[in-house]
């Protein structure tokens, strides 16, 4: 299992996301769903996500 609570990421001074909460399952499959220009690649960029892969 592997938790995350109440994370941020920042780029420059624009704020990507706050109070983001994760939490995974063993062996759990993730899948992110938005519409075009809503960060699902900066997401997956983040530090806290390139630690998890």
């Amino acid at each position: 299992m592997i938790s995350a609570k109440n994370i941020f990421y920042s780029y420059g001074k624009e704020n990507i996301f706050e109070g983001a909460n994760f939490y995974f399952a063993k062996n759990s499959k993730v899948g992110v769903v938005g519409s075009n220009g809503s960060g699902k690649s900066t997401l997956r960029f983040t530090p806290l996500i390139q630690i998890l892969i």
